[in-house]
């Protein structure tokens, strides 16, 4: 029989904040989805992936991905000012499954709609810098 020890001792050592329940969601607040999930997953990933010089194109429809190298230069730019993603406030989905973020990044903030298709490819992806 397993002892129960390194647990009980977990929960000893454990700060009472670790233990607390998370704080309610506010009322008006979206609930986040498995999609909302994977959304933020793809928009965090991506920024870091162009930012860093090297687009993940794999991850991206093929329209998308033709899309973004037509449009690279600007948006490399773009996001370049505005830093690494910080936070990604979800706001809802919209039409298509398409999921809305406000951003915070390091140096700025925008607005951001991403879409995946079934497959987990990125089929939409825009960004509206904001003040």
């Amino acid at each position: 029989m397993k002892s129960a020890l390194p647990f009980a001792l977990f929960l000893a050592l454990a700060p009472a904040a670790a233990l607390a329940q998370p704080a309610p969601r506010p009322e008006n607040a979206p609930i986040v989805t498995p999609a909302a999930h994977d959304a933020a997953i793809a928009l965090s990933k991506t920024v870091w992936s162009i930012v860093n010089g090297e687009p993940n194109y794999a991850d991206m429809s093929p329209e998308l991905q033709a899309e973004v190298k037509a449009q690279l230069t600007d948006l490399t730019a773009m996001l370049k000012v505005l830093g690494l993603l910080d936070t990604a406030d979800y706001q809802g989905e919209g039409p298509g499954g398409i999921q809305g973020f406000k951003c915070k990044f390091a140096h700025g903030k925008a607005d951001a709609v991403i879409a995946l298709d079934k497959g987990g490819k990125i089929t939409t992806l825009l960004f509206r810098p904001t003040s």
